[in-house]
């Protein structure tokens, strides 16, 4: 502003949220400021864009897509396997999320505790878990974004979940996971709201949960049927191909 410069604010989430605990952080200040004096506000979905655009009236959508020189499309091959990790990759703003289904979660383990494992990444096992047998923690690798892919594509899971509890945060947010879960080759159950919602189509490239019971009903689906986490997983990765690759949509 002081050199008369354009400045562009690119925000991929939504930077307050009414149901945050930390709603009176002072530290929301200079970004609330930035997105007032931006000459072009740009946000990841059209929700982002509905909820932001009475603070800057020049906000535009820039979708995100899945970075192809960063993340590699893995070979989905079928898999039979005595053991069936379930993977969930979060940070401390994912935690109440994961806390939502960590009944079903452990219901789950306890009715297949012979053959599957549920591995936490970054975000703090929920209480109803600690103990529990199956049950793995490891932290989050460097926040460098080819790390994160890297750390991502080396990890032995069989089935992926991002659950959602239903919050205007939570409605603002991209399909991101999806589009990287889905390169790897893996098959995932997703919260059914916002951008996953407008995604995935259920029961072909990903399930949409909302209640614990589908989420039990989702994720003994997959345990049970190996040849449903391939047709899935290979469903996903080809609408990733065809549909959400940067390289394919850079010219946009």
């Amino acid at each position: 502003l002081k050199y008369h410069r354009p400045m562009i604010y690119d925000v991929d989430e939504l930077l307050f949220d009414s149901s945050a605990e930390n709603k009176d952080d002072k530290s929301i200040i200079p970004s609330i400021s930035a997105l007032l004096d931006a000459d072009l506000l740009i946000t990841s979905t059209p929700k982002l864009q509905e909820v932001l655009a009475p603070f800057n009236p020049n906000t535009t959508v820039f979708p995100n897509y899945l970075d192809d020189q960063v993340w590699e499309l893995k070979p989905v091959t079928p898999k039979e396997k005595d053991i069936i990790r379930i993977c969930f990759i979060g940070n401390e703003n994912d935690q109440a999320d994961l806390d939502s289904i960590a009944p079903v979660i452990k219901q789950i383990l306890t009715n297949y505790s012979s053959n599957l494992q549920f591995e936490i990444i970054g975000t703090s096992t929920p209480k109803c878990l600690e103990g529990i047998p199956g049950v793995s923690w490891k932290a989050l690798p460097p926040t460098e974004h080819k790390d994160y892919a890297e750390f991502c594509q080396r990890l032995n899971a069989d089935i992926f979940i991002a659950p959602l509890i239903d919050n205007l945060y939570n409605a603002c947010k991209s399909p991101l996971k999806f589009f990287e879960y889905s390169a790897i080759g893996v098959p995932g159950v997703y919260g059914a709201m916002g951008s996953f919602k407008a995604t995935i189509n259920h029961g072909v490239d990903g399930f949409l949960a909302n209640s614990h019971a589908d989420w039990f009903s989702c994720l003994k689906e997959l345990i049970l049927k190996p040849e449903l986490r391939h047709n899935m997983a290979m469903a996903a990765q080809n609408k990733v191909e065809k549909q959400y690759l940067l390289s394919r949509n850079i010219h946009s």
